[in-house]
């Protein structure tokens, strides 16, 4: 997805005639920057899963293991915020041939596309992380493990609903780019709060009938940051002084791929075909 993404980029300034020796070396090495660390982090995420699916077989994997690896995935998408962001400065905009004066700046569909699927990531792995670490303080079966275990899943449960919504907007904003599966999407955060929201449900039981504790007002902190992936550091990158007002120009999400909806036109031999 992301790969698809930083092409229909590439092809906004191939559609402006840019040539490829006048694209800034800083936009290359950003779109590839970007495009390793979303890899990465869905690698990571396959991690998780698998950790996940094998937490009841395995002896060495923990709630809070899968916490910390969910914490660093959730900070690692947090970083590539400003990578985003750094990409996505416009220029002072076009001039009007007609007016003299300047348009102004079109929205940056490209950065839109990877800013909302960065949110909803990392607002996802935040309530993994604090899922999994409130599942762990129940286990305790103690009446601090209890109390804190259910402000974990409360706080949770929060990130969940915020995460909800940044899918919305991600799925959204992937429209002209890519096709995204927004049934699997929710289906898979609607899973995610209903077993936070069960297993809260019998430790408020459990509290209310045994251990009579007071849910603290903050959550525990999250464990430190874990990670089983690494990749080559790329080195820093100046701004490059070709970029102009035409330059960023080119990016301009009109340039982009136009999804027309509609009953497929009989005499079209292949429903992909526009």
């Amino acid at each position: 997805k992301a790969a698809g993404v930083s092409e229909a980029c590439l092809d906004c300034v191939r559609a402006a005639g840019a040539p490829a020796d006048e694209m800034p070396d800083d936009l290359k090495n950003g779109l590839v920057d970007t495009l390793v660390g979303v890899t990465m982090v869905q690698a990571q995420h396959l991690s998780v899963r698998r950790a996940q699916m094998h937490i009841k077989s395995n002896a060495a994997i923990t709630h809070t293991l899968i916490a910390r690896i969910c914490h660093d995935t959730a900070e690692r998408y947090r970083a590539m915020d400003k990578k985003v962001m750094k990409l996505a400065k416009a220029g002072a905009g076009t001039v009007d041939p007609k007016t003299g004066k300047r348009k102004p700046v079109a929205e940056n569909g490209v950065a839109k596309y990877f800013l909302a699927h960065i949110r909803y990531k990392q607002l996802y792995f935040m309530g993994m992380a604090y899922a999994m670490l409130g599942i762990g303080r129940v286990q305790q079966d103690d009446d601090e493990g209890v109390a804190y275990g259910i402000r974990n899943l409360m706080t949770a449960t929060d990130m969940f609903d915020k995460a909800g919504i940044a899918a919305k907007a991600f799925v959204d904003a992937a429209r002209t780019f890519v096709f995204i599966d927004n049934v699997t999407i929710m289906t898979a955060l609607d899973d995610c709060k209903s077993v936070t929201k069960q297993i809260m449900e019998k430790a408020n039981k459990v509290n209310q009938t045994v251990f009579f504790k007071p849910i603290p007002e903050q959550p525990d902190a999250l464990p430190d940051r874990m990670s089983n992936i690494k990749a080559e550091p790329f080195p820093d990158y100046p701004i490059d002084p070709m970029w102009t007002n035409e330059m960023y120009a080119c990016f301009n999400p009109q340039n982009g791929r136009k999804i027309q909806c509609g009953k497929v036109a009989e005499d079209m031999e292949c429903c992909n075909q526009q």
